[in-house]
């Protein structure tokens, strides 16, 4: 089965040109101030450039700088007194090299964990998965929407014992199609469950592997123009009647799927209107999104223990709120778990991921789905991960840390998961 759909990738893949990140670069700066944030926020903003990560004070910023406009962006920064140090030399050296590893990985006769998969892969896997658990095990695949452009959006849910009642965590990968190592990890951590007995004790898991697929098709499958590696957003196209009906606005560069959350949502400026090509613009409304509202419905209908939203890059564990400097009521008990977390992940290949509130790690952000998990759905133990790594490689991990990132997740929730009361 991997063959056939490895040939149509190759296939898909040969047609027309894909988006060309030769000569990209990515710069990590260190604003130590707040009149040098904002001075930095307002040039990012200006020259539209797509930030790779966005630091709190005192922590780094990544920004990935066409070469067409790097001149001027350096003779920015040097006039804002700013240092820029160069995180990776060549985005498309980088991403062609990815592309030359994912194919040599899709050969395998068996299905390689240890790989990046195109969609079309992954949701074949998905059907084997579903057919061949052990016995003892249930897993069933769920159909929770539909994407934008008409894809499943299928959750997995795997337990023991399904006539016994047991808490239910769900958790999210892929949000963002280019931040391929969230899909993989997932497929690792899905394989982990249905191996250790131990891991179905307690718990019934409902994991989505890819929330997002039209973005992460996007990514991987797509031909032509169409592709691009580093495509983050969803793929939708909307219109909103504005001005007492008298002004249409659409936006058809899709919406972070991150930002589009509820009453978490913060909408655009009604005066310059709506920057749709803003790599997290939140959308023309809350809950625009079919892939947001169909998480969104599965976590209504299901009794939710525990909520986890796994992402790329940073290596830290997030906690909530990101909207605001306040932290939720129970943030201690948070930070315990999240420090427990980060110690059994240390202790797997020595790497240290950070523990806090969003704002502190990051920056402040609004419309995250653990945002409104917890303080809407009142789903107290709602966290999210930032996987490998810290800014070598980004978004474009090499394929020979999967495996070990997939280690890393594994023993960093069961200790957070084995701490819930």
């Amino acid at each position: 089965m991997m063959d056939v759909y490895f040939i149509i990738f190759l296939g898909l893949s040969a047609v027309g040109a894909a988006k060309n990140y030769d000569g990209y670069q990515v710069f990590k700066i260190k604003p130590e101030a707040e009149g040098q944030m904002e001075k930095l926020r307002e040039l990012l903003k200006d020259m539209r450039l797509d930030v790779w990560k966005e630091g709190a004070i005192g922590q780094e910023t990544h920004v990935m700088v066409n070469p067409k406009l790097l001149v001027k962006f350096l003779h920015k920064m040097q006039k804002i007194d700013l240092q820029t140090d160069v995180m990776i030399s060549d985005v498309g050296a980088l991403e062609r090299a990815e592309s030359k590893a994912m194919k040599q990985g899709s050969e395998s006769a068996s299905f390689d964990y240890s790989t990046y998969h195109s969609l079309a892969e992954i949701e074949a896997w998905m059907t084997d998965f579903t057919a061949n658990a052990p016995s003892g095990i249930d897993v069933t695949k769920i159909k929770i929407g539909e994407s934008f452009q008409g894809r499943d959006l299928n959750l997995l849910k795997v337990e023991r014992n399904p006539s016994v009642t047991k808490p239910n965590i769900i958790m999210i990968f892929g949000s963002h199609g280019r931040e391929w190592i969230s899909p993989a990890t997932a497929l690792t951590f899905l394989n982990y469950l249905v191996s250790e007995a131990s891991a179905l004790t307690t718990y019934s898991w409902h994991i989505v592997p890819v929330i997002n697929p039209d973005s992460y098709y996007r990514t991987t499958d797509a031909a032509g123009e169409e592709k691009d590696r580093l495509w983050r957003k969803t793929v939708s196209s909307h219109s909103i009647t504005v001005n007492n009906g008298t002004k249409t606005l659409t936006c058809s560069e899709g919406v972070d799927f991150d930002h589009n959350f509820g009453r978490m949502w913060v909408g655009y400026d009604e005066k310059a209107g709506p920057d749709c090509s803003s790599e997290t613009f939140s959308g023309l409304e809350p809950w625009s999104e079919t892939e947001v509202q169909a998480i969104r419905d599965y976590v209504i209908s299901t009794n939710v223990a525990a909520f986890v939203d796994i992402h790329s890059y940073g290596e830290m564990v997030l906690l909530p709120y990101s909207y605001t400097m306040t932290k939720v009521p129970h943030f201690d008990e948070l930070m315990e778990l999240g420090t427990i977390s980060a110690s059994a992940i240390e202790s797997i290949d020595g790497h240290t991921y950070a523990v806090g509130h969003i704002p502190d790690l990051l920056t402040m952000a609004h419309g995250l789905a653990i945002d409104w998990t917890c303080k809407d759905e009142h789903i107290l133990f709602s966290l999210a991960y930032a996987l490998r790594d810290k800014g070598e490689f980004g978004f474009l991990l090499p394929r020979d840390q999967i495996q070990i990132a997939g280690e890393e997740f594994i023993a960093g929730v069961m200790a957070m998961v084995n701490g819930l009361p």
